[in-house]
């Protein structure tokens, strides 16, 4: 089973920005691709409204 947490979502983020990974939208990509973008697609969870408090400096 695999780790959908908050905080290995985070490790993800900083592990590809340390490496020097752009992030860009899928419509921007389409138009105009970068050099080592990632693309990354979520799903909503209903329990979103409880995991969105966890996050500092998010907006509720």
């Amino acid at each position: 089973m695999q780790d959908f947490t908050l905080t290995t979502y985070n490790k993800l983020l900083q592990e590809l920005l340390s490496n020097g990974y752009l992030s860009q939208t899928l419509q921007d990509f389409i138009q105009q691709p970068k050099n080592k973008t990632v693309i990354l697609r979520h799903d909503v969870d209903l329990a979103y409204r409880s995991q969105r408090s966890e996050v500092p400096g998010e907006m509720p």
